[in-house]
């Protein structure tokens, strides 16, 4: 063995422990904006849900506002109708965990809206639904 084959021994290791940190916080950040793009799709499917129910109800604001709570999450919800349009905008607060740092949690706003065109209630539909 000369000299030099014995100076880039261990190199391949030294390299893997330099990255390493950089590749598990980079895992992380995918995971963590993953998670955040999935409640951000659930935020907008509850926003249609609830435009829709507003829409066919004899009191959307109301009915969006009943919608949005039986759904579990905490949003606040604001309903605006014009025009023949239910404008239905959601907000909600997220935590995202930050990998490897613990209990640090970084709070991410995220909202979402839906409009549809106001139909009038179904007959047989009661007037609160």
């Amino acid at each position: 063995m000369t000299v030099a084959a014995e100076d880039q021994r261990g190199q391949a290791t030294v390299e893997f422990a330099i990255l390493l940190p950089f590749v598990a916080a980079l895992a992380g950040i995918v995971v963590g904006v993953t998670a955040l793009c999935i409640e951000t799709l659930a935020l907008n499917d509850l926003a249609r849900n609830c435009a829709r129910a507003a829409a066919v109800s004899a009191d959307p604001v109301s009915t969006a506002t009943d919608v949005a709570q039986e759904s579990g999450r905490s949003v606040s919800v604001s309903v605006q109708v014009e025009a023949g349009l239910v404008t239905v905008t959601l907000r909600r607060s997220i935590g995202i965990r930050v990998p490897f740092l613990g209990r640090v949690s970084l709070r991410t706003p995220v909202g979402a809206s839906a409009v549809m065109l106001t139909e009038p209630p179904a007959p047989g539909v009661p007037a609160d639904r």
